[in-house]
């Protein structure tokens, strides 16, 4: 749910369901013979990754892990991703807002719900082109797109500025580079949006980048839009942070914030690599490597189960119930 797609993701949204398109096998790309081989690739490659995570790591103090859960360690990490998806409904409301656009907050949190299933199980990582479909009625997909990369970005910044700062103060400088070169990407991104108009493009391809680059601006010209955007992605950045706090110590592994804020964002971005379906394994034997000599590998792993758990399948599970009224506004 949280985690930020990438650039490839966005590029090309898919198109508008039809009711000839027989579910959503069409819609994510599991109908064509292609979706299906790359699915199984990166289904395959999960499990490979996972089976070697168990190999490593000691399965029964993987059992202890668990066993050591709580009732209330599983609510209050139920409560807190249940509040995710409000604030990304908030968020996304705010950003619309900065082009003029106002589909209500109702209309966004089902938006978010809706496309966060697909994204899990989509194996052409379309990610937030649905999103892009979802809100066709509202602008032009040029529009649109600038929009979900800007508010796409705010995610990508927020988590690396966390990573590099807990990095460096927690000395661990090897850490606080990459995040710090994320940062660099992120800010030529914006240096190329801002001087789209002296690319050397002509006709519809100029047309169509200035109406992304008008998009992905739009939050730079409406400074309360963008100071409620930034308020909102750091309040669900310190949820998400809440949340992995909640099951560090769910399973006996009680870690500092700034612990948890240097690896974490580290390991939602290697999430991000397009070798496993919505990141399961990447994710995981990253936090296990990145809290190496912190945590035991066995706790590390609980945790970022737990994760994936929550933030992916419950949560994608339920909105699954959105998924069809979000694309047919």
């Amino acid at each position: 749910m949280t985690s930020p797609p990438s650039r490839r993701s966005i590029a090309k949204p898919p198109a508008p369901p039809t009711s000839d398109e027989g579910g959503f096998a069409r819609l994510t790309g599991w109908a064509s013979s292609r979706g299906r081989k790359r699915g199984l690739l990166l289904v395959l490659t999960a499990a490979g990754i996972l089976a070697w995570l168990a190999h490593v790591v000691d399965l029964a103090a993987l059992g202890q892990a668990f066993s050591r859960l709580r009732v209330s360690h599983l609510l209050a990490a139920g409560a807190v991703t249940a509040c995710m998806p409000l604030v990304l409904g908030l968020r996304l409301k705010l950003v619309l807002a900065s082009r003029g656009l106002d589909p209500g907050w109702r209309r966004c949190t089902c938006v978010v719900l809706g496309i966060h299933p697909l994204n899990v199980i989509s194996p052409a990582r379309l990610g937030e082109g649905f999103r892009i479909v979802a809100l066709r009625d509202l602008a032009d997909p040029g529009t649109l797109i600038g929009l979900v990369v800007g508010e796409r970005l705010l995610d990508i910044t927020m988590l690396a500025t966390i990573a590099a700062t807990a990095g460096l103060i927690s000395g661990r400088n090897e850490l606080a580079l990459p995040a710090l070169a994320v940062l660099g990407v992120v800010l030529c991104v914006f240096l190329v949006a801002m001087f789209s108009g002296r690319l050397p493009l002509s006709g519809r391809a100029k047309h169509v980048a200035e109406r992304v680059a008008a998009g992905l601006l739009a939050l730079r010209h409406s400074r309360p839009h963008l100071a409620g955007a930034i308020a909102a992605t750091v309040v669900l950045w310190s949820l998400t942070m809440t949340l992995v706090t909640i099951l560090f110590a769910g399973v006996g592994a009680p870690l500092s914030p700034l612990a948890i804020a240097t690896a974490m964002p580290l390991a939602i971005f290697a999430g991000l690599l397009p070798i496993t379906l919505g990141g399961f394994g990447t994710r995981e034997a990253a936090l296990v490597a990145l809290l190496a000599g912190q945590v035991a590998a066995a706790d590390a792993l609980a945790a970022g189960l737990l994760y994936s758990l929550y933030t992916y399948i419950l949560l994608g599970g339920f909105g699954l119930l959105f998924t069809r009224h979000a694309l047919r506004y």
